[in-house]
């Protein structure tokens, strides 16, 4: 009980801190144990615990804020390099000289096979465009776009096809799903905006907020720079969407990654 009024969270653990929370008492069950009389040496080790337990004062809000400090460092760590390597990708897909030329080629190639069609003059495509390289065949047994295109680039400069070497974050990044970062951010926010509130009662004790410390504040800052990486975010995600020619309400970075790292293994 000490290291619950004294706030040693790293001592306890988080997976601790969790299983106290899932066992606090109900607002009734809390009552009964408030006014139990009988000898407390016939009652059973959990009920004990409890009733030792709520000899703390607020308790609850002391076990929600060291899990909240015990937690956040390690949620962070795994949000912050996901939103940094979907950012770092789509500049890639931006900046990327190499794929750009390689990308003119098959534009180029494919207003060849469509000359005298709708589709014949293009002056951009779409990703879709990309999964179906390895479709349309050529004369030639086994050949097709993707190898013509290949075949032409490495004629024309070698470098151009080392490319996937140069976009080191797109692997990492089709594993990202950014709605659920999304979420988890805003869980995060919600949590450290409900312990601040909580701490701002005149009914806190100051002991418990002495125990946050500064942590509040800095978490607020840490996450008011995780929301500019997650605007930046969307900021890529429409020019990338522009690029492509793709609509840019329903454009998916996550989707587009995969297409492109899917290109690149080919």
């Amino acid at each position: 009980m000490d290291m619950i009024r004294n706030g040693e969270h790293s001592d306890i653990g988080a997976e601790k801190l969790r299983g106290l929370l899932k066992i606090l008492p109900e607002n009734d069950e809390s009552e009964m144990l408030r006014t139990f009389e009988g000898d407390r040496g016939r009652l059973g080790n959990a009920e004990k615990f409890l009733i030792t337990l709520m000899d703390v004062p607020q308790y609850k809000l002391r076990i929600e804020s060291m899990l909240l400090k015990e937690e956040f460092e390690a949620v962070m760590d795994q949000i912050e390099p996901c939103v940094n390597a979907v950012i770092y990708a789509a500049r890639d897909l931006l900046a990327n000289p190499h794929l750009h030329e390689l990308l003119y080629m098959v534009l180029v190639a494919g207003n060849f096979l469509n000359s005298g069609g709708y589709a014949g003059n293009a002056a951009g495509m779409k990703l879709s465009s990309l999964q179906k390289l390895t479709d349309i065949r050529a004369n030639k047994p086994g050949m097709t776009l993707l190898h013509y295109v290949v075949q032409q680039a490495e004629r024309k400069d070698a470098e151009l096809l080392k490319f996937p070497d140069e976009m080191s974050c797109l692997e990492e990044a089709t594993r990202t799903t950014m709605e659920q970062l999304k979420g988890e951010m805003n869980q995060l926010d919600a949590r450290i905006a409900k312990i601040s509130k909580q701490l701002q009662a005149s009914s806190t004790s100051p002991e418990i907020v002495k125990q946050m410390g500064n942590f509040l504040q800095v978490a607020a800052n840490d996450l008011v720079s995780l929301k500019e990486g997650v605007e930046e975010v969307e900021r890529v995600r429409l020019e990338v969407a522009e690029y492509f020619c793709e609509d840019a309400g329903s454009f998916k970075l996550e989707e587009c990654f995969r297409v492109m790292y899917s290109f690149c293994c080919k």
